[in-house]
């Protein structure tokens, strides 16, 4: 049936993907929370509610920005934890610099290269949570 060395094969259902929805979106709000601990936020009602709506602002984020790439992917067969990673950290890290260089000069290098370091935590936080939203949403056939 399955040849050695064949490459493995993923499959996912629709209870599966919510929870990667869910576990994704959790953790953007946790993260959203310590972040804002660390800055100084003492109130534990406050850092709830910015967990709520860290959570709810990633789960529209990664819909709407993840969503359509997921089901290229998806189509295309690429479907392994390197892939989701790969790709959720490229497109944060891309989004992050243009954001981040939105009324600046761009032909100015210095500012490229701090909106580039400025993009990477956020672009390797978004590649841990795309590996762990792959991790849940597939289960691997041999």
């Amino acid at each position: 049936m399955f040849r050695r060395g064949a490459p493995p094969y993923y499959v996912t259902s629709p209870d599966r993907l919510g929870l990667a929805l869910a576990s994704g979106s959790g953790i953007m709000g946790v993260l959203a929370a310590v972040l804002s601990a660390l800055g100084g936020e003492r109130a534990p009602a406050a850092i709830g509610v910015i967990a709520i709506g860290g959570a709810l602002i990633a789960c529209v984020g990664i819909v709407l920005v993840f969503g359509p790439v997921w089901f290229a992917l998806h189509r295309a067969e690429r479907r392994g934890p390197l892939t989701a990673a790969a790709v959720a950290g490229t497109l944060a890290f891309g989004l992050t610099t243009i954001a981040l260089m939105i009324g600046s000069d761009p032909r100015e290098a210095t500012l490229w290269a701090m909106a580039a370091i400025t993009a990477l935590p956020p672009a390797l936080a978004a590649a841990a949570t795309g590996a762990a939203m792959q991790r849940i949403a597939y289960r691997r056939l041999l």
